[in-house]
């Protein structure tokens, strides 16, 4: 808490955010601790993973889903497709950190491709609902 003129302004706590990086990701593995220093930078307690195998993200984000209120995805739109069914089932909010070749979605949702910039949207940034779909399974 801080006082100031008479007004007492409360600071939020730290948010836990589990960062889940797709080192197979166009700049997954040279952005990883990029990407982890930004978002303490920007307030955020992290909890880093780079995870080589794509298919490892659902598990580690529902192991770690009691101990966070975030997962920032550093990938592209191939690390969100294989995180859905596990940020679905959790309902935990997402960040995407665009680390991938097209990113699409981030693209979509006008999210900075600067590492530094999508940090701050994932920290203060506009939340948005989204549908999501399936198409053959």
């Amino acid at each position: 808490m801080l006082k100031t003129g008479g007004f007492v302004w409360l600071q939020a706590m730290a948010r836990r955010v589990l960062l889940v990086v797709n080192r197979k990701s166009r700049t997954g593995a040279e952005q990883l601790q990029a990407a982890e220093a930004c978002l303490r930078k920007v307030g955020l307690e992290v909890i880093a993973l780079g995870l080589e195998a794509p298919t490892e993200i659902p598990e580690a984000i529902k192991a770690r889903a009691g101990e966070i209120e975030l997962v920032a995805l550093g990938g592209g739109d191939g690390t969100l497709n294989v995180a859905c069914e596990a940020l679905l089932e959790t309902r935990l909010p997402f960040a995407i950190l665009p680390l991938g070749t097209a990113n699409d979605l981030a693209r979509t949702l006008s999210i900075p491709t600067k590492l530094e910039e999508a940090c701050a949207v994932a920290a203060n940034g506009l939340k948005y609902r989204i549908d999501l779909g399936r198409a053959n399974g």
